[in-house]
């Protein structure tokens, strides 16, 4: 008669044998699968934010390989647009403070408006550090993560702003409710023509503006303004650049210059105000 422990131990050295096999033969189809080659990872960081310049920052993104960080609308039925700004090439690695200047020159028929969602992806570049993806072409294809789903991430932008009322001018001031900005910048009153429209050549008060949300920002008007009780008067946030609290856009126009968002022909941050 065989002994007991004779035949339980032929039998967990078959069942060692078979899970060895099974082991090397899943391997073996997982290589299959990727064609031999470690599929490329990635993830990307970046948080909903105030625009500034059309200049939307990137917290971080991380690559195996090298790859391309594309930007595009997502429109109202959830689809997504061509891209609304220039790929960019991440190497191998963690890169941080990515900026990208979103445009329409590849999606004329795009704008972008405060509370806008656009969407990241990444996508792994071929080899030549050329972005050539036109759809399942093999070509700079997306990065997909574990569950198969191509690696994206969204985020919501909002326009630089200003909320202000019709007013009565008080010790030659006007106030406004709120200013927000990405960054530093100057919130710029303007006069008007005779005929009701911003006069771009006569700027009547100016107060500087910290990044975030400024409230209850008052600007005290220029000593030789004067105006006619329901006089309409023009607002308009501009840059604080470069950053030294000094606003210099009156005699040099190419510094401090006007925010803008958006990709129409007054990208500008400009609003009326009646005063009294």
């Amino acid at each position: 008669m065989r002994s007991l422990s004779g035949v339980t131990g032929s039998y967990l050295r078959n069942v060692m044998f078979a899970l060895i096999a099974l082991s090397v033969t899943s391997c073996r189809n997982d290589d299959d699968d990727n064609g031999g080659v470690a599929q490329p990872t990635g993830t990307i960081t970046v948080e909903d934010q105030t625009l500034s310049g059309n200049l939307l920052e990137v917290s971080s993104v991380t690559v195996s390989t090298s790859a391309w960080l594309v930007v595009k609308k997502v429109n109202d039925d959830n689809s997504f647009s061509d891209m609304i700004a220039e790929p960019v090439l991440i190497n191998q690695g963690t890169r941080n403070d990515i900026e990208i200047e979103l445009d329409n020159t590849n999606a004329a028929a795009v704008e972008i408006e405060d509370g806008d969602t656009l969407v990241l992806m990444l996508h792994a570049d071929d080899g030549d550090g050329v972005f050539e993806y036109q759809g399942n072409t093999g070509q700079d294809m997306p990065i997909k993560n574990a569950a198969g789903n191509v690696v994206t991430e969204t985020v919501v932008i909002s326009s630089p702003s200003f909320e202000i009322e019709d007013q009565d001018v008080e010790n030659n001031t006007i106030t406004y409710t709120n200013v927000s900005t990405r960054r530093t910048g100057w919130i710029v009153v303007y006069n008007s023509t005779a005929a009701g429209a911003i006069d771009e050549d006569n700027i009547i008060g100016y107060t500087y503006l910290e990044e975030g949300n400024n409230a209850d920002v008052v600007v005290t008007f220029e000593d030789t303004f004067t105006f006619t009780p329901g006089q309409t008067i023009f607002s308009r946030i501009h840059k604080d650049d470069p950053a030294d609290e000094e606003f210099t856009y009156i005699d040099d126009p190419d510094t401090d210059m006007p925010e803008s968002f958006g990709f129409g022909t007054d990208t500008t941050i400009t609003g009326s105000t009646i005063i009294n």
